[in-house]
């Protein structure tokens, strides 16, 4: 369902002259490799690992969000 509307909104945005194609392909390029290596990476840690550094940058994020 995400890819059809993404589509369609990145189609909007085109016509309105909004979208720089390189760097959307650039961008598009660097999400595909680095989703690829940290799903790899994910897998190979275990969930215990994943969970506690998603738990760490959790508190991370609320911290500058307190403190800014």
């Amino acid at each position: 369902m995400l890819l059809p509307v993404g589509i369609l909104a990145v189609m909007k945005y085109y016509k309105a002259g909004d979208v720089d194609l390189k760097v959307g392909l650039a961008i598009a390029a660097g999400i595909f490799v680095t989703a690829f290596f940290g799903a790899k990476l994910g897998l190979s840690l275990g969930n215990v690992w994943v969970t506690r550094g998603f738990g760490i940058l959790l508190l991370l994020v609320s911290l500058k969000l307190i403190f800014s």
